[in-house]
């Protein structure tokens, strides 16, 4: 590829622009040129941008080439921001042509570019061809390399006002150096305490901020934090490999540059305040501190690292352009079951395969390998993003899941798991199954009518009175532990001590003698997690319908022929089978359908099951297990 050759002066800064808005040519989405890329053809190639310098007014111009990551001459930073609107496009040029690029990397570029000397830059749309699936599949392969390989991450946001900017950064600062932040984490204070700067304003380095007129700095930073982490930035999934993997990264909004530290650890010190509920703090906020807690060049203080299964779920919120990038995003990332830098990938990206293709290696490979069943309780759901789906097979684009075996990691690889686990995948016809070993338990008489006539509870002023009658007719029958397991355990996996059990049961008293009718339920109470394993455990009638309303969507009450009570999928129909699968802590609901194959409904709740009694009962007849082959 061509290489400019410009000025050998030296400049350590980018350019900055005047005050007006940046010049710039806006190009159509059909209008835009179609970069001509040299193919990769040899292992761990990628290309890298030469930014031409120039000043703000000038056009942004830039070539390419391909270089080997393994060359120790080469030196690049790389490039993290969130794409932006597809059709809201600028052009550069870039290897003698005109391409149009999106608004948001057309001004990462401006920010970025030196004035007197060519910057070298990573940027993915650049540098990958985005229409040659082959090579995205390799390169998506190198991530991990080429952004541990960069010099550093500069993370662009966005433009933004200068007093807004400079305010928000001075309250972070403020806060940070008045709680003592970096106490926690000596090799971070180190360095910041030798280079004596808070952050950057066009390039110089600011060193001190001014006493703030306001008595509250706490919630001054809050908002500061949360105007910087309102970027679509943080809601961008490829961004938590990006930082994870960097060697370090900095911040840049508008004209300013601050270390990633600096966000991470003030949002700590918020999260540590007695004063501070995390409800209150924003996605973006609380997305910043897991970049922080997951990147180990920022973090020295030793946050346990998630399994796939767990970091998938802790991703769920964040958006993927492309929905098999749900996977591919994240997979450089080193998580207790599967090491990256060992060569071992979860799965092997390839973008030629179908979305529903892809989601079915994933819980292949977790069922398989890990065996870990939580697969199967995020499975069994309609689908609405991913057509075709086996029904073991989550669609993992989903957003809102709640779990009832959601254990937090790693204690899952430490809990014994209820019997070995057996199992192995099949095809039948054109069917994708999986076989696992189990029992029977029971099978579905009918739902529970009043509780699915509840509607929805969080926005009925009068859902806890409606509820507390429904409870009343249950108690006649099941009684007061029963249902005070089934739906106040916040922690369905774990098994009930005596503890445990009386703290529900207490719970459950105060949330049914509580006289909702003259106390109007107006707002779900901001109340933080409480171990309710311990004997000083103060029952919440608050906690208690909080509870509520999480297991509530999506699920439903049913009743067994020999009148078990159950709570489980609202799919749930007569006739389905409650059983117990080995190597899972709670139940699942199948349905038989043709030539001995079953379709899985979902998780559910019994308590009898759940709590080991008919699983002890089952192991005391020497039953033996049946395999349920499962499409």
């Amino acid at each position: 590829m061509e290489n400019a050759i410009f000025s050998p002066r030296q400049s350590n800064e980018p350019s900055h622009e005047p005050s007006g808005e940046a010049k710039g040519l806006t190009m159509s989405l059909d209008a835009r040129s179609v970069l001509q890329y040299d193919r990769i053809t040899q292992d761990r190639y990628i290309r890298v941008i030469d930014l031409a310098p120039g000043t703000w007014d000038e056009p942004v111009t830039c070539s390419l080439r391909a270089v080997h990551l393994d060359d120790d001459d080469l030196r690049y930073e790389a490039i993290s921001y969130a794409w932006g609107d597809p059709t809201d496009r600028k052009t550069i040029m870039c290897n003698g042509c005109d391409v149009s690029v999106t608004r948001s990397l057309f001004e990462a570029l401006q920010r970025f570019r030196y004035t007197f000397t060519i910057r070298t830059l990573w940027a993915d749309a650049l540098c990958i061809n985005q229409a040659d699936n082959n090579e995205r599949t390799s390169q998506v392969r190198l991530m991990r390399f080429i952004y541990t390989r960069a010099a550093r991450v500069l993370v662009w946001l966005e433009h933004d006002n200068d007093h807004v900017v400079q305010d928000a950064l001075n309250a972070i600062c403020r806060y940070v150096v008045r709680s003592d932040g970096f106490a926690d984490f000596p090799q971070i204070r180190m360095q910041e305490q030798s280079s004596q700067i808070l952050y950057k304003w066009r390039g110089v380095p600011v060193t001190s901020v001014s006493e703030d007129d306001s008595s509250d700095i706490t919630l001054a930073a809050i908002n500061a934090l949360r105007h910087v982490c309102s970027s679509p930035w943080f809601r961008r999934g490829w961004v938590i490999q990006e930082v994870a993997l960097g060697t370090s990264a900095s911040v840049h909004r508008g004209h300013a540059e601050i270390g990633f530290e600096w966000l991470g650890i003030a949002i700590r010190c918020c999260i540590t305040s007695p004063s501070v509920s995390m409800w209150g703090l924003s996605f973006g906020i609380m997305q910043c501190y897991h970049l922080f807690e997951m990147s180990p060049s920022l973090n020295n203080f030793g946050s346990p690292q998630k399994s796939w299964f767990a970091l998938l779920h802790a991703t769920r919120g964040v958006t993927f352009s492309e929905p098999k990038d749900r996977i591919y995003g994240l997979l450089g990332l080193k998580t207790v079951d599967y090491n990256p830098p060992d060569g071992r990938l979860l799965v092997d990206p390839d973008y030629n395969i179908t979305t529903a293709e892809c989601y079915r290696r994933v819980a292949s490979r977790l069922l398989s390998g890990p065996y870990d069943l939580r697969v199967l309780s995020w499975a069994g759901r309609p689908s609405i993003l991913v057509k075709d789906l086996p029904s073991w097979v989550p669609d993992w684009s989903g957003s809102r899941i709640t779990l009832f075996g959601n254990v937090p990691d790693p204690t899952w690889f430490t809990l014994e798991k209820p019997g070995l686990p057996d199992i192995s995948e099949t095809a039948k016809g054109d069917a994708n199954c999986i076989q696992i070993a189990g029992f029977r338990v029971d099978t579905v008489d009918r739902q529970v009518e009043e509780f699915v006539d509840l509607g929805d509870l969080e926005k009925d002023p009068h859902g806890p009175a409606r509820l507390q009658a429904v409870f009343r007719s249950l108690d006649q029958v099941y009684g007061q532990r029963c249902l005070a397991c089934t739906f106040g355990n916040e922690s369905k996996y774990r098994s009930l001590c005596s503890v445990r059990v009386a703290n529900r049961v207490s719970e459950y008293h105060t949330f049914m003698t509580r006289d909702f009718t003259q106390n109007v339920y107006q707002a779900l109470a901001t109340l933080r997690f409480v171990d309710d394993s311990v004997s000083t455990y103060i029952p919440s009638a608050d906690r208690f319908f909080r509870r509520c309303l999480f297991d509530h969507p999506g699920h439903t009450l049913f009743i067994t022929s020999t009148g078990v009570l159950g709570l489980g999928p609202e799919a749930v129909l007569p006739g389905d089978v409650v059983v117990v699968l080995h190597g899972s802590f709670i139940p699942f609901v199948l349905r038989p359908a043709s030539d001995g194959l079953w379709r899985l409904v979902g998780e559910c709740y019994v308590y009898d099951v759940n709590e080991g009694r008919i699983h002890r009962e089952w192991e005391e007849k020497g039953s033996v297990s049946e395999k349920f082959c499962i499409y």
